[in-house]
């Protein structure tokens, strides 16, 4: 599994199966690393709304996770600044 995320790191899929196997593990501490990695393949690939929830769970879990809790601001921060370049497009003229 490590060889297929070494070689294609964005494969959400095989990151997902890491995330599987490392809950189902004799012990459940570090299940989060796995999960930060799906995360971030997530927003990798242009899925950003999944990344979050992804990055909320580990945060709701792990409430000192500086990761997850900077992922999450990181992605909150466009969605306030696309609202208001849309307002300001919408106020522009448009040339004649």
């Amino acid at each position: 599994m490590d060889e297929v995320l070494r070689l294609d790191p964005n494969s959400v899929r095989h990151r997902q199966k890491a995330v599987e196997f490392a809950f189902k593990a004799v012990t459940r501490r570090g299940w989060w690393t796995p999960t930060l990695e799906l995360a971030d393949a997530l927003l990798r690939s242009d899925l950003p709304e999944k990344a979050r929830a992804v990055y909320a769970r580990v945060a709701e879990h792990d409430p000192r996770n500086d990761r997850a809790k900077a992922a999450i601001a990181m992605l909150a921060l466009p969605s306030r600044l696309n609202r208001g370049s849309r307002r300001a497009r919408s106020k522009r003229k448009t040339p004649r």
